[in-house]
Parts: structure tokens; C-alpha cells; sequence
């Protein structure tokens, strides 16, 4: 049986809890780390993972007790976020120290965190055994027990994000499979609650190893009050709510304890045993739980030492099945391919524009490429044969050439990723006077390799360099200089190719001080460096656990994966597809200085400025073929996806375009014209590739030639700007900046570009979005708590009957009793004494899955969770979508934008409470706002 565990980032891209948008994001992130390189450390020594460190990443540190701490660092770190379990999967072992452990040292016992855990994770694309893969992943130097001491008696918390919210009689375990039935509402982040984590009545297990809580809900915080956050939750009520995961930060600002602790607390017959190692029963932690903070560490150094705070994560192995695994023996995703391999020396075409025909360019590509499907452009010739464009190689190869190969991601050995057996004699590999042969050779082989396929001309004599070194090591040369090595072997340039090597060797945690392969580089230190001796023995007795951890049988070989390379290579984690064009939000947001131009207003809303799509220009003889985003002077802009810069030009009054041809991750294709940047602070070319996230230009200001004056866009302020233009059409060149075609002036495929800049900002600003709130199959979708307290916002409750705008007799929250006046129908007797706030709920809830089947047996595109809530709203209302056959066509089109435009025509001839009730549907389905104030 299929098996695909769910995976996330180790650490989170920022203090709020981002997520990175991709593997290229997190590597590029751990690129500012100085120690804790893959295979070779800075010390030439062997280094089976990574380390993350306060440098890159310091909302994951935690301080702690120690006294050399304050001195270390005044300023203490508070662990606003975790170290995130990298794959779903089950704790094996841990050590748990009670404080940091001390290490001697010439100047004073230094402190180093010796707290682990061992997670074993299990993936099976296929449905035969050859196709899985039993893996672990282990995070060393964890924060101790006493960092987390300050909280252990805390009752007083803050909740982390929304949640879902339960009746205090319901009991997890005893009634997962009626949770319906019980819940009650949303409780929003920000929230304040009172909660006893030890009182064993108060907590308990739920559906799929969930932790609950039994709380008190205390009010919202003044955060929460400040940006207008509603809620039904009365305080002073208990309540059943999610208390794992980060869900809840302790009030005082503690750092919330590694969600797998809950397991050893009480009430559970396993007690957290202290600085041992322990194989516990093994039981669940999900990928993205918090496995803990980095923790205090000192460094020595000659004549004293160097502080950090730090985590040393592993991705390891001893299945023997690794390298068939690696090979992807079922072709799993051979259907669904994800990449392009393409060999050096393909016969290219070019096209002909006039005759759409294919003609050999006298070309052949150069050098390997491992090209994402989702961004290479598939074109067909007038025989209708379907070719691939390659943009490395500026040319065309028939999709029949058998020579270029589709790859699904679990094809790793043709995706790069390669194994070799180490039986080092010892870890240090580069000790400047043994010949590095082994795996240092292998290495330096690699990337010779690599490099010699490599077209850039600004590289080509980087392979002349390894293979200098190699030829210094078969020739047995030394002394050498191990930084020179180093810095081969680390070279940016090919950090995929060397991170993508899987090797068998030695684990530093499973040998002891006295075994054979520490001798030599112990023995060294015995007349060299007696201090250094000390210390390295020291540590190494203290840290080494992997023969205390019976159960597990962990030999003293295992195979060592690069954890975020491997798992990254293996994950279903999705990139996202379209990032805002801005870092920061535009000065015209919702909540920004000038919110009356807000970029995202409808035509009909009271903001709806110049700066929106089909607003007038040139007195009404053109409209407006854009949105408009304000900035500070001279805003970066950024790519919102991958793509090829097609176009640059002069534009108007003073300032120039940049026109894009973007290929998202998830195969979309468009035009984005960036209109009106500055000249001056373009930093790309015409033809050139630029990736998701990369800088384009910034900002311009716009001068009227004739005036020599900035025109009144906002009076009395000088305003720059981003004019974002975007034509969704399969055209094979990039649209003008200007035609005669009214009333836009501009190529017919123009479109209104709010959607991808909602997309966008959804992704770059939204805290609380992930990619788990995706686009998903209709019929996976029901209504959310949030959408359906907007309807009832709407709807308004009556305990009493009345007839509603179309005279039909309603009662409750609009349900609707007969479509004839109350007073020409007979009530029921439940109703004619009214009803209570209680029974209109249920009312209302057994109205819901009628609309709820109606809107899935009409659509049938994927949405967005809140664009489900503001259809079911709109149905709701106007009861069938029969009712709106544009609206429903554009849907089933996936022309959201268009399909958003629709709402605005359903107010019955323009009554005024329908005409608002659209505008707040449009603005929920097009940017999830749930705002349904009258």
C-alpha cells in the first residue's frame, strides 16, 4: 500500500512563522550559516548533517539558566518559534538533559546542550516493498528541560492561531467520529485562555493522536480587539480546542515545550526520564510539530571560545533497500512527470513565425539541464507536433527525441542524487598532511564532473581546478592545505551536486573516545594540543548515544542524506506558485496610508480610485488597463514567478516597462507587463530567465514632459508606482504597450490582474496561509465556521416570522418557511410563539448541505475555501445557481476573475442591501475578507 508522509521545512522563514516558498528558499537560507557543513565541517572533520544557528535563524533560539548566557548574549532569546519535525512519522529515542552539560575546557567547563530526539519516518510510493524506504531523522543540541522551566507552571496562554472550538461535553477520544455534532465556532488567534496542561481532566487524546485541552476562554487580546476581531465564544465558558503544534504560546512570552514532551507528562505511563537515553514505546509526532529550540553552545577557541545557539539535524538510514529505493523500481509518477532532463549535444530547431514550422538551426545544446516541467513552454508546429523549448539553449527539441528524458521526483538517481560507501579509518578527512583520498576524492570527482558540463562561460576553468586537486591526490602530495580543499569541495556553484550525495559511513554518535577511528586524530593531539585532547574526549563521551539505544539496533554504518536536499526531493510540499511583486505591502493596502486608492477596491466600492483595473482615463476615452501599487521611492520589484523577460521599453512620462512571460510551478502561462519602474534601477535583460522572487527594477515616478511636473495622482503627494499589467492569453510574443483596440487601448486578452495579485499576496503577507489552503476539488470543500457566521451576518437572526424582500415568509437566520406572505399561510405550531438563537442554528444548519449540493452539482472547478463560502453565501440569498448562468460558466471556465465580476449583477435591478451584500461577496471570494458588516 501507497504510503506518502507529509514533510515541512525544519525551521520557518521568519519570526511570524512563514513558511519558505521552496527547497531553493530554505538552502539559500542555510547558505548563512559558517559551521555545520554537509559531509566536510569547517574543520575538515566528517560532518553527517546541517547546522541552523541564531545567525540565520534566530526566532528559533531559546535561552536558557546558564550564567555565562547573560554574559554571552544580554539580550535572551525568546523561541518564538520551534525546530519543526521535518516528515510525519514516530519518536524513537531521546535524551532529554535536565541542563546543559559542561565540557572542560583551558579557560573553564564550557556548556554544550546534549537533548536529542530520533524520529523514524517510513515512505512508500509504490505498492511493493522494493519501492520504500525506512528512514530517521535526528535533531541534536536541543534546547535543555530547564529553558523551558519559566513555563512548566503556566496557566495563562495566548492562542497561536485559529482554531477550531468544541462543547465542553464532548470528549475527544470517546466521540471522535461526531465532531460535528459538537463543535460550536472558530476561536480566533489572539485569543487569551486558561488552561492547566497537568490537570489530567483538561487534556486529552483526539482523531489521529491530536492533543485537545479542555479551556477557559478569557477574552481577546488587545492585539486581536485593535483589528476589529469578532467572536461568538462567551468568556468565562470552557471549551475543548487543539493544544498541540504551536497552537499556544504561553501569555508570559515563554516558549512553548516541544509538542512531543505532551507524551511523557501526565497523564500518560511513560514519565520524561532525565540525561539518558531512552527508547520509549514508539508513538506519533506529524510533520511541522514542534520538536524544540536551538540551544546554548560554546565553541572553544585559543585562549577562550565562541558562543551560539545551535541545532545538528541528520537525515539517516540502515535500510539496505536505499539504492533501489533511489532508482524508483515501480516508475511511481512516470504518468505525472515533474522534470526535463536534457543531455548535452541535442540537435535544435527554430521557428519560423510566419509558417508555424520547425527548421533545424545548425545548433546542438550544450552541457546537461535539469529543467522543471511546469516552466518549459510546449509549442506546436503546423503538423501539429508538440516540441519543448529549452531557454538555456535558446532553442526547440521534438518531444520524440528519446535522448531527453521526463522524470517524476522519485526518479532521484537520474535526478543527481548518488551513493558511495565510506569505511573511513577516521573523521578527520583533511588533516593537512594524510592524503584525502576516500570520500574527499569522490567528492572533488563529482564535481569535477559537473563542472565540465558546465556552459557558463564565466566557469570554464573550474574544472581545471579539480582536477588539479584530483591529480595532487593520486600523486600523494602533502603537506596541503586543507582550505583550499574545503573551498573546492564548498563551492556554491555546485552545492546541489555535492549535497546530493547519499554516503555510507561512520556516525560520530555511535563511537566512543577509545574506538579506532577517533585514534589518529586523538593521538595527533596528545603533544600538539593536550587541551584540545580533553576537550574532544570529553565531548565526545557526553555526546555519543547511539549504542545506548538498544532497541534500535543502529550499526556503527548508516547511510547520510542531506536533510532538506533529500527530504525536500521527496516531499509533496508545493512551492507557491505566485508571490506578491512586492516585498512589502503597497502604500494603498486595506489598512495602508493611502487606503482610499486601495489597489484591490471593485469598480463599485467607495475606494475605488484611479489606481484600479477599468477606471476611466484621458477623460473616458480609454480605461485603465491595470492595477496600480503606491510605494515608498524606489520599491524593489520582484518576479512573481519564474519566467523570460520578453520586453523593455521606454513607457510613460519618463519611466519604462518590463513585460514577462511567466510559467508558474503549477503550469500556468501569462504576460505580466511591470509598467512604470525606474529607468534607471532595471537590473535585467531582454531574454534573460528570471526566477520567483528575483529583483526586476524599482519603483519610478512619473514626470509629465510638457509640464515638467509629477501629475495630481494623489493631491498634494509625490507618488511612485508599480503598474501591473496581465494578458492570460497562449500568444507566442509578448503584447504591446499600446493599440487602437478600445476601450483599453491594449491587446484583446488583457485581463483584470486582481486575481494574480491576490494569489500573491495571499502567499507573501497572509501569516496564517500555507499552501494547505490551496485551490482544493470542490468536493472536498464544505462550509467553514467563518463562512457561515458571514451568511448569518447577512441574513440577521428574527426569533419571530417575517416576510423577507421577495415577500416570502422566513424566520431565524432567512430560513425560508413558504414562498408566500406569513400572513397568508398557516405557521407551523413550533414557530408561532417564535423561536430561540439555538433552534435557528439548527434551522440554519440543516439549510446549509442543500445549497452545499446545489453549488457542487453546477461547479465543478477547484476552489479556494473562501470562494466556496462566498458562493454558498450567494446562494444562500438567491437560492439557485440556475439563477446565474454567467457566473456559473466562468467558474467551470476557472476565469475567476471574471467569475468574481458576476457578483455585481445579481442585486435583483440594483436593490441597495443587495448591492452591498455582492460587494462583501466579491471582496470574500476574491481576497477571503469575511467582513459582513452593513
Amino acid at each position: 500500500m501507497s504510503v506518502l508522509p507529509k514533510f515541512a521545512w525544519p525551521v520557518p522563514a521568519s519570526k511570524r512563522g512563514n513558511d519558505f516558498a521552496n527547497r531553493d528558499d530554505v538552502m539559500s537560507h542555510l547558505d548563512g550559516e559558517a559551521t555545520g557543513w554537509y559531509l566536510l565541517g569547517s574543520n575538515g572533520m566528517w560532518h553527517g548533517g546541517i547546522h541552523i544557528t541564531n545567525a540565520t535563524t534566530p526566532w528559533c533560539a531559546l535561552s536558557g539558566r546558564a550564567a555565562s548566557e547573560l554574559l554571552d548574549f544580554p539580550v535572551p532569546y525568546k523561541g518564538e518559534q520551534s525546530i519543526r519535525c521535518m516528515a510525519d512519522g514516530d519518536v524513537v529515542a531521546y535524551r532529554i538533559c535536565r541542563d546543559y552539560l559542561n565540557v572542560p575546557w583551558e579557560t573553564g567547563p564550557l556548556n554544550v546542550s546534549g537533548s536529542f530526539v530520533l524520529v523514524r519516518h517510513s515512505i512508500q510510493p509504490g505498492e511493493k516493498p522494493e519501492s520504500g524506504l525506512n528512514f530517521y531523522t535526528l535533531y541534536m543540541h536541543l534546547a535543555p528541560y530547564s529553558a523551558y522551566e519559566k513555563s512548566e507552571n503556566e496557566t495563562q496562554w495566548i492562542v497561536n492561531d485559529k482554531l477550531p472550538v468544541f462543547r465542553r461535553e464532548w470528549t475527544p477520544d470517546a466521540n471522535a467520529g461526531n465532531r460535528n455534532t459538537y463543535r460550536l465556532a472558530t476561536i480566533p488567534k489572539g485569543s487569551q485562555i486558561e488552561w492547566d496542561a497537568t490537570e489530567t481532566s483538561c487534556s486529552a487524546t483526539g482523531p489521529k493522536a491530536r492533543r485537545y485541552g479542555l479551556v477557559t476562554f478569557k477574552g481577546l487580546s488587545a492585539d486581536a480587539k485593535a483589528k476589529g476581531t469578532q467572536t461568538r465564544l462567551v468568556e468565562g465558558q470552557q471549551y475543548w480546542i487543539l493544544t498541540d503544534r504551536d497552537n499556544l504560546v504561553p501569555s508570559s512570552g515563554a516558549a512553548v515545550r516541544p509538542s512531543w514532551w505532551a507524551h511523557l507528562l501526565p497523564p500518560y505511563a511513560e514519565p520524561m526520564q532525565f540525561d539518558k537515553v531512552i527508547c520509549p514505546t514508539p508513538y506519533p509526532i506529524g510533520a511541522g510539530d514542534s520538536i524544540g529550540h536551538l540551544g546554548y553552545f560554546q565553541v572553544p577557541k585559543e585562549g577562550g571560545y565562541d558562543a551560539r545557539y545551535q541545532v545538528h539535524i541528520e537525515c539517516l538510514s540502515m535500510d539496505d533497500n536505499l539504492e533501489t529505493f533511489l532508482k524508483n523500481p515501480e516508475k511511481v509518477g512516470e504518468s505525472t512527470p515533474l522534470y526535463l532532463k536534457c543531455p548535452s549535444g541535442l540537435p535544435l530547431f527554430s521557428k519560423d513565425l510566419k509558417t508555424k514550422t520547425m527548421v533545424s538551426s545548425g545548433r546542438t545544446s550544450q552541457g546537461e539541464a535539469l529543467l522543471k516541467l511546469s516552466q518549459v513552454k510546449t509549442e506546436k508546429d503546423a503538423q501539429e507536433q508538440e516540441y519543448w523549448f529549452l531557454p538555456y539553449a535558446n532553442g526547440y527539441v521534438p518531444k520524440s527525441n528519446a535522448a531527453v528524458e521526463t522524470l517524476s521526483q522519485y526518479d532521484l538517481d537520474r535526478l543527481g542524487f548518488t551513493t558511495t560507501v565510506d569505511e573511513a579509518p577516521s573523521f578527520d578527512h583533511l588533516d593537512g598532511k594524510t592524503p584525502p583520498k576516500g570520500l574527499v576524492r569522490r567528492i572533488l570527482d563529482w564535481l569535477h564532473n559537473a563542472s565540465s558540463n558546465d556552459i557558463r562561460v564565466t566557469h570554464r576553468a573550474v574544472p581545471h581546478n579539480y582536477q588539479r586537486l584530483l591529480y595532487r591526490i593520486d600523486g600523494s602530495i602533502s603537506p596541503y592545505s586543507p582550505r583550499e580543499y574545503l573551498s573546492a569541495i564548498h563551492n556554491p556553484s555546485y552545492r546541489d551536486v555535492k549535497n546530493k550525495m547519499i554516503v555510507k559511513h561512520p556516525s560520530e554518535w555511535y563511537h566512543k573516545k577509545d574506538t579506532s577511528i577517533w585514534q589518529s586524530f586523538l593521538n595527533t593531539l596528545t603533544n600538539d594540543a593536550p587541551e584540545w585532547k580533553a576537550y574532544s574526549e570529553a565531548y565526545i563521551e557526553k555526546m555519543v548515544w547511539m549504542q545506548d539505544a538498544t532497541k534500535l539496533k543502529l550499526g556503527p554504518m548508516l547511510w547520510h542524506m542531506h536533510p532538506v536536499m533529500f527530504l525536500g526531493a521527496i516531499s509533496q510540499i508545493k512551492e507557491k506558485a505566485i508571490i506578491f511583486p512586492f516585498k512589502v505591502k503597497p502604500k494603498n493596502d486595506i489598512e495602508g496610508v493611502w487606503k482610499r486608492y486601495y489597489w484591490a477596491a471593485s469598480l463599485s466600492d467607495s475606494n475605488a480610485s484611479q489606481a484600479i483595473f477599468g477606471r476611466n482615463r484621458s477623460g473616458g476615452s480609454r480605461k485603465h488597463a491595470a492595477r496600480d501599487l503606491y510605494s515608498e521611492p524606489l520599491t524593489e520589484i520582484v518576479a512573481i514567478s519564474n519566467g523570460v523577460v520578453k520586453s523593455i521599453s521606454p513607457y510613460y512620462m519618463g519611466t519604462w516597462q518590463i513585460t514577462v512571460e511567466h510559467t508558474t510551478v503549477d503550469g500556468r502561462h501569462f504576460y505580466i507587463r511591470y509598467g512604470e519602474v525606474d529607468h534607471a534601477s532595471i537590473v535585467v535583460s531582454n531574454g534573460e530567465q528570471v526566477q520567483q522572487g528575483g529583483v526586476l527594477a524599482k519603483t519610478g515616478l512619473m514626470i509629465n514632459s510638457a509640464t515638467g511636473q509629477h501629475p495630481g495622482i494623489i493631491s498634494g503627494q509625490t507618488v511612485y508606482m508599480l503598474h501591473f499589467e496581465y494578458y492570460p492569453g497562449n500568444s507566442d510574443t509578448p503584447p504591446p504597450n499600446n493599440t487602437s483596440t478600445l476601450p483599453f487601448k491594449r491587446r484583446s486578452d488583457l485581463r483584470d490582474p486582481i486575481e494574480i495579485l491576490s494569489e500573491g499576496y495571499r502567499n507573501t503577507f497572509d501569516e496564517g496561509y500555507s499552501q494547505s489552503d490551496a485551490r482544493m476539488p470542490i468536493s472536498e470543500l464544505n462550509v467553514s465556521d467563518k463562512g457561515k457566521a458571514f451568511i448569518k451576518g447577512w441574513e440577521s437572526f428574527s426569533s419571530t416570522a417575517y416576510n423577507d424582500s421577495e415577500g416570502f415568509c422566513t424566520i431565524g437566520y432567512g430560513h425560508l418557511i413558504a414562498r408566500a406572505k406569513c400572513e397568508n399561510i398557516d405557521l407551523p405550531d413550533e414557530l408561532k410563539n417564535g423561536i430561540t438563537v439555538a433552534e435557528a442554528d439548527d434551522l440554519f444548519e440543516s439549510r446549509i448541505p442543500v445549497f452545499v449540493s446545489e453549488l457542487k452539482g453546477s461547479v465543478s472547478s477547484d476552489l479556494y475555501q473562501y470562494e466556496f463560502d462566498a458562493l454558498i453565501s450567494l446562494l444562500f440569498n438567491m437560492g439557485s445557481m440556475r439563477k446565474a448562468p454567467l457566473l456559473t460558466d466562468k467558474l467551470n471556465k476557472k476565469d475567476y476573475a471574471g467569475a468574481a465580476d458576476e457578483f455585481s449583477d445579481i442585486t435583483n435591478g440594483g436593490v441597495s442591501g443587495l448591492v452591498k451584500r455582492r460587494q462583501k461577496e466579491r471582496s470574500l471570494f476574491l481576497q477571503g475578507v469575511y467582513d459582513s458588516s452593513h
